[in-house]
């Protein structure tokens, strides 16, 4: 009985930890979605260095900043 009681607590204590962790999108979504790109870019700039390094979505919105940027960069043509 106190098995049963045990497994059933570290399942309830998995599944709220699960459930309150924020979704981790992709560079992809994050270039497909570019007002919530600034958001998290928004939110990125309030965070330590520390917590900025460890947070997925940080990072993910960042290279897909760059990486747009460097997209609009290359559909510039050049002044010659």
């Amino acid at each position: 009985m106190k098995k049963i009681l045990l497994v059933l607590c570290i399942g309830l204590i998995e599944t709220a930890i699960t459930a309150c962790s924020p979704k981790v999108q992709t560079i992809e979504y994050y270039t497909q979605h570019k007002s919530e790109t600034e958001d998290m870019l928004k939110k990125c700039n309030n965070m330590s260095i520390d917590e900025v390094q460890k947070d997925a979505n940080c990072t993910n919105a960042q290279k897909a900043s760059t990486q747009l940027m460097f997209e609009g960069l290359s559909k510039m043509k050049p002044n010659l």
